[in-house]
C-alpha cells in the first residue's frame, strides 16, 4: 500500500471488513449489521496534535464521520481527532505470546 501520513490533529483509520457471521454461527443480513452506528477500525497514522491515539490502536467512532477513501483497494478513514470516541489499545499480553510463538517457530 502507498504509504500516507495524518497530519496536524488527523487520525487515519483502515477500516475492516464487517464479518455477517455472529459468534454463534448465524448469518446476519446486512440490515441487521448496520443497527449501531459505531464503527472500528486500526490506526494506521497518527497526526502530531493527536494525543493518547497510537499507530496499532483500535478506535471507535460514527460511522458518518471523517472522510472516506479508497487506497490500494484499502478502505480508509480520515478522522479529526474529535472524532474519534475511544481508543482500544492492544493488550501487552498478547504481544508477549505473538513473540512467544515466533520464538518457538525459530527453534
Amino acid at each position: 500500500m502507498a504509504e500516507i501520513v495524518a497530519v496536524a490533529d488527523k487520525v487515519i483509520v483502515e477500516i475492516k471488513p464487517k464479518d455477517n457471521i455472529s459468534d454463534g454461527g448465524i448469518i446476519m443480513p446486512d440490515t441487521a449489521q448496520s443497527i449501531l452506528p459505531q464503527n472500528s477500525g486500526e490506526v494506521i497514522s497518527v497526526g502530531p496534535l493527536c494525543e493518547k491515539i497510537e499507530k496499532g490502536d483500535v478506535c471507535l467512532f460514527h460511522e458518518r464521520g471523517g472522510m472516506d477513501l479508497i487506497l490500494d483497494k484499502v478502505v480508509l478513514k480520515v478522522l479529526k481527532f474529535d472524532e474519534v470516541y475511544a481508543v482500544i489499545k492492544p493488550d501487552a499480553t498478547d504481544e508477549l505470546e505473538e513473540v512467544l510463538e515466533e520464538s518457538d517457530a525459530g527453534e
